[in-house]
């Protein structure tokens, strides 16, 4: 089976969203400040969308990760971009650094 590393709080978009969500850090010993996230906004195929622009990347970049311990939940955070809510899907990714 698949390690367990972070885990998101259910994350629900709204007007009011600033970038910054909950993250846990269920690593055994490595610090989340040890580790990277991206994040890429997509666009989905609609039927008022042409299928070209489906799945297209429109922004991305890196989130911020505090140093958050092994067990602990913090608040980690990224940069809205101006294209951010042309988006409909907000795709992290978290990549452990070996130490």
């Amino acid at each position: 089976p698949p390690s367990r590393s972070t885990q998101l709080k259910p994350l629900l978009i709204t007007d009011h969203f600033d970038g910054s969500f909950l993250v846990t850090n269920e690593y055994t010993y490595t610090n989340l400040d040890k580790c990277r996230m991206t994040y890429k906004i997509r666009t989905c195929e609609t039927p008022l969308k042409d299928a070209m622009e489906s799945g297209k990347v429109i922004a991305e970049g890196h989130v911020q990760l505090p140093a958050i311990t092994p067990g602990e939940t913090g608040k980690a955070r990224f940069t809205l971009p101006a294209s951010f809510r042309e988006g409909d899907v907000l795709e992290l990714e978290t990549v452990s650094i070996s130490l």
